[in-house]
This record gives C-alpha cells, sequence and structure tokens, in this order.
C-alpha cells in the first residue's frame, strides 16, 4: 500500500506533462499569423525587391482560391518609387505559413525578391 501511495504523484505528474505537450502541440500546430505579424513578414520580404515607400494590411482574413487550393490570407498593399512614380503594389499573405500568395501587378523581373 505504501509503495502505491508513492507511485501516485509520479503518475499524476507523468499525465500531466503527457496531457500538457498534447494541447501545445494542437494549439501551435493550428496557430494563425496576426494581420501585424503579416504585414511584417510582408514588409521584410518585398523590401528584398527595393525600398518600401509606405505598406497597409486589412486586419480581416480574405478567402483566396489559387491554383484549385482556398487559401485563407491578409491583403495589404505597398507604394515604392520606380523611376520617380510612386507605384502601388497589393499582395496576398498565407494567414497560416506567412508566404506571400500573390502581387499584383507583378513585380517587375530585375525587382523581385531572392529567396
Amino acid at each position: 500500500m505504501n509503495n502505491v501511495r508513492r507511485t501516485i504523484p509520479y503518475i499524476t505528474f507523468a499525465a500531466g506533462f503527457a496531457l500538457g505537450c498534447i494541447v501545445t502541440n494542437n494549439v501551435l500546430r493550428h496557430a494563425e499569423l496576426t494581420a501585424d505579424q503579416a504585414l511584417q513578414i510582408a514588409k521584410e520580404t518585398l523590401q528584398k525587391a527595393g525600398p518600401i515607400h509606405s505598406s497597409w494590411i486589412f486586419m480581416k482574413k480574405e478567402r483566396l482560391i489559387k491554383n484549385g487550393l482556398t487559401y485563407y490570407t491578409y491583403r495589404g498593399g505597398i507604394s515604392r518609387l520606380e523611376n520617380g512614380e510612386q507605384k502601388q503594389y497589393t499582395y496576398y499573405i498565407d494567414s497560416k505559413s506567412g508566404a506571400i500568395m500573390d502581387v499584383d501587378p507583378p513585380l517587375p523581373k530585375e525587382s523581385q525578391p531572392s529567396s
């Protein structure tokens, strides 16, 4: 009987630890970017193509269907000076991965960000 009393705290600890690991893994797997995080990623990525004059993002996610697949994205935009003129670009960034799904109009080939 004494041995059972000694092992109960260990069993309780192990069960709590295992449950905590499962819950944490599940939460992290389904975590999504906030609009502010998406904006920061977009700016860092698109700045590789050249200086950004200004940027913005919508706080509400939008559905984007691309190549037959559905993504939930944030829509945002940047402006840049090109040849002395301000040029506007709209982008869509995946709310889960942070990947830029589309830029409209497409960035000129010579100024596309490298991976």
